[in-house]
């Protein structure tokens, strides 16, 4: 065997192992909207502890659950939409009864997703 041949396997294991250190790190990243992925962003230092509590809060709480699935059953809703205005509002009803003006107020709700979610909510 050559010292090529030598350099060659080594090369080629170098990057099966890479490969495999990259499968391991994305089986081991929580899912996002889960207290697990707010911990490693809040770990990392991708968001402050306001943020990290603030997430954990909706992320918990069932009736948020029911709040954002309602909020994202809607086209043209997103993920981080429902998010925030699950955090403004503490029940569903209490988002049924909310005005458009005051949909407006949430951030990343414009006129027309406030439309959207006093039509359809």
């Amino acid at each position: 065997m050559t010292l090529g041949d030598l350099l060659a396997i080594g090369a080629a294991v170098v990057v099966v192992a890479g490969g495999a250190i990259e499968t391991y790190r994305d089986w081991k990243t929580p899912d996002e909207g889960t207290t697990d992925h707010a911990k490693m962003l809040f770990k990392e230092g991708e968001i402050d502890l306001v943020d990290f509590q603030r997430r954990v809060a909706v992320y918990e709480d069932p009736e948020a659950k029911r709040i954002r699935n309602a909020v994202e059953s809607i086209g043209g809703i997103d993920e981080k939409t429902s998010f925030d205005v699950a955090f403004e509002f503490d029940t569903l009803d209490e988002l049924r009864d909310a005005s458009k003006d005051r949909l407006m107020e949430v951030p990343n709700v414009g006129e027309k997703r406030a439309e959207y979610i006093t039509e359809n909510v």
